[in-house]
């Protein structure tokens, strides 16, 4: 079976769709399928870029081409490779959901959520236009939502966006290490996250139970990091940010880690790929986010291992941390994804 991906872009840790097709795809080939991928509006080059790229030592045929080449350039080259390729199934990037709308929260401002209404009447048109023949999303919450509006969705689980390499750290980043307890944060910081609210309480927790603990930033996110860091050592708890590290680093540091962080909504645990790496590094995640609870919806089926932090309840979150590893590898979403494709016609016409 040959699947052509298409998504945006295709940098190495900068774009977090095209990392997860990278590894799905990688998956697919070791598992027998021809796959290649497209992007077709890649910010982060110049020129058309023809090659491979290497994921888990699997090189994936790539086409990248430059989001400042006009759009009927772009649709040209796709359209070129893909005839080449000659795939049964085009996988589109926007139809596998890594996102719907805004202003699914009770919390969403009233501009959020008209602008949201907007962002809705698009994407169903855009189904009725393409009528997929399968449709996927990673989030239970999307899942939902696209029920509502008359659409059946499949899930695909997310995996992790840091392959575990089993490996502890070495030379000067094996300090990280050093605290009993080490908390580690990295990937997109959201703002408006209870960050003081939540170190205060960290604070008081360490103090009563005579705990070290340290916190490790791991990105790019520098104005959000700063936030964290100061607020950490405002109640006296060090801190580190650290950039941006290759994916081997991250796995070490995780493996080594006690506690996984994230500012990701607690409704949206299951469509985060750094949550998916903390866990599949057996990590207990901690959510740490704005206020965020969609309207009409309740009792979603969230990751295990994951628990939401709320003012004064730091220590329950702590106490009641379950280490649990998830088994949600590329290779199990690429069979699972290759069961949804089976019974379904092919997309393209011969």
């Amino acid at each position: 079976m040959k699947i052509i991906f298409l998504c945006s872009g295709l940098e190495p840790g900068r774009d977090g769709v095209g990392d997860y097709i990278r590894r799905l795809a990688a998956a697919l080939i070791r598992l027998g399928h021809p796959a290649a991928a497209i992007a077709i509006n890649d910010k982060h080059i110049s020129e058309k870029v023809d090659d491979f790229q290497v994921s888990e030592n699997v090189s994936l045929p790539i086409l990248r081409i430059p989001a400042k080449c006009a759009a009927k350039e772009r649709f040209g080259l796709a359209k070129k490779y893909i005839d080449s390729f000659n795939p049964e199934w085009l996988s589109l990037q926007y139809i596998m959901f890594h996102e719907l709308w805004i202003g699914m929260a009770k919390e969403s401002s009233v501009k959020q959520q008209y602008w949201g209404m907007a962002q809705k009447f698009i994407i169903k048109r855009l189904i009725r236009k393409l009528n997929p023949a399968v449709i996927h999303t990673q989030c239970e919450l999307y899942q939902v939502q696209l029920k509502l509006i008359g659409f059946q969705a499949d899930r695909l689980t997310l995996f992790g966006n840091i392959p575990n390499i089993g490996k502890p750290l070495t030379g000067d980043m094996a300090s990280l290490d050093g605290d009993l307890i080490s908390m580690v944060l990295f990937g997109t910081i959201h703002p408006d996250a209870p960050v003081d609210q939540f170190a205060s309480e960290v604070a008081q927790y360490t103090q009563c139970e005579h705990i070290n603990l340290k916190l490790c930033i791991i990105g790019s996110t520098q104005n959000e990091q700063n936030r964290w860091i100061n607020a950490f050592e405002k109640v006296g708890l060090p801190a580190e940010a650290i950039g941006e590290q290759p994916s081997e680093v991250i796995s070490a540091i995780l493996n080594q880690a006690t506690i996984g962080i994230s500012t990701t909504a607690y409704a949206m645990t299951d469509k985060s790929g750094t949550v998916a790496a903390m866990r599949e590094h057996g990590l207990p995640v901690i959510c740490v986010s704005h206020p965020y609870h969609p309207k009409h919806i309740e009792n979603l089926s969230l990751p295990l291992g994951v628990s939401e932090f709320k003012k004064g309840n730091f220590e329950e979150c702590f106490n009641n941390r379950k280490i649990f590893r998830s088994d949600s590898s590329p290779n199990k979403i690429a069979k699972k994804l290759l069961e949804s494709l089976i019974i379904q016609p092919s997309v393209i016409t011969k």
